[in-house]
């Protein structure tokens, strides 16, 4: 095959020529960029206001919250009882077929999952200027931080052994960073019943909310089934990730109000300048 190369080149020419004609004529302001930062600082902000709402309401002691508390306990406690019995049912029903199922519960509780679909739903509303998309996507993100931070501590402090460990489902060894005995709660459970509270109350459908808190007991089954987590690891992992993704699902549509009732506020934005990037952080009195 014959190939000029002298009209090969002229072509291309004519092509650069026409993108170059294009972006001229297209104006490119700051003003777009500027607003995507903007964008992006108020929903930093949001996150700050949401987590300092979640303190204030962890903080506040009334007769309604030690009433769900100690039914909490007392639940959790319950499922302490069971733990071995429970064990011993799952481990008698394993075969190939129930495998599969739950193999795709231990996906939808993987932290990479649900992190990736979080930027992606931030990063879709963004591009987008879907508002109700980008909270989700930040809400989520934040949801996941606060659940598995706290999940992870408790992990550490307890000490309790894993179910493979064949040590029992007492034996809390405390402040232990292995991984044998970092039982209780279920991370993966974590992760999951936080991604299906926080998309549940977002779409506010009930058949999505059917679907996503299945997929979520799916996942919770699957730890147990998998011999890594005790039946009661899997409650106290649901009951933080399903209270913590509702609660801060609820602040954010309640428009961040009560923050205009602070005396105290801090504030994180982005700070463009000639010479370069950075950060501003403010402190309003």
């Amino acid at each position: 095959m014959n190939i000029n190369l002298f009209k090969i080149f002229f072509l291309l020419l004519l092509v650069s020529q026409d993108l170059m004609a294009q972006i001229d004529s297209c104006n490119f302001s700051d003003s777009s960029h500027n607003s995507i930062y903007n964008e992006i600082s108020d929903q930093i902000n949001f996150g700050l206001d949401d987590a300092s709402s979640l303190l204030s309401c962890i903080s506040e002691t009334n007769s309604t919250s030690l009433i769900y508390t100690a039914g909490f306990i007392g639940g959790l406690a319950a499922a302490f009882s069971l733990d071995q019995e429970i064990r011993d049912a799952v481990s008698h029903n394993q075969n190939s077929s129930t495998k599969s199922i739950t193999d795709f519960g231990e996906k939808y509780g993987n932290v990479i999952f649900a992190g990736a679909l979080s930027f992606g739903l931030f990063t879709t509303g963004l591009l987008i200027e879907n508002q109700k998309i980008e909270n989700t996507g930040r809400v989520l993100s934040e949801a996941l931080l606060i659940a598995g931070s706290a999940a992870q501590i408790i992990k550490i402090v307890s000490g309790r052994s894993r179910p493979f460990t064949n040590e029992g489902s007492t034996n809390f060894n405390f402040f232990e960073f292995d991984n044998p005995h970092n039982s209780f709660p279920s991370g993966h459970t974590v992760v999951a019943f936080t991604t299906s509270s926080v998309l549940a109350a977002s779409i506010k459908n009930i058949y999505a909310s059917i679907g996503l808190y299945a997929l979520a007991g799916l996942t919770s089954y699957q730890r147990i089934y998998s011999d890594n987590h005790w039946f009661s690891d899997t409650v106290l992992a649901a009951g933080l990730g399903t209270a913590i993704g509702n609660f801060l699902v609820m602040v954010n549509e309640n428009h961040h109000e009560n923050t205009k009732n602070k005396n105290l506020s801090f504030k994180i934005s982005p700070l463009i300048t000639p010479s370069g990037y950075g950060i501003n952080l403010a402190l309003n009195f």
